[in-house]
């Protein structure tokens, strides 16, 4: 693993998440629940955090599919 990839990590807080996504915290909560959305990781009982990547790589996706619906529907 290089370096790069080390330093490069970042937790955010649901708070973050939310502001990121702008979905509310029960959906992201419960798409998380369905496997529609990046696991969070548990540091605690009671906290979870994301992975800055794993949110920044499913809105990409998201944004990949909105792409292809609108080539398929037009």
């Amino acid at each position: 693993m290089q370096k790069a990839e080390i330093t490069d990590l970042k937790f955010i807080t649901l708070a973050q998440v939310i502001e990121k996504v702008s979905l509310g915290g029960s959906t992201i909560l419960r798409w998380e629940k369905l496997g529609q959305f990046p696991e969070a990781v548990r540091l605690s009982p009671t906290k979870r955090v994301w992975l800055k990547s794993d949110i920044d790589c499913w809105m990409l996706d998201k944004k990949k599919s909105r792409s292809r619906i609108a080539v398929v529907t037009a």
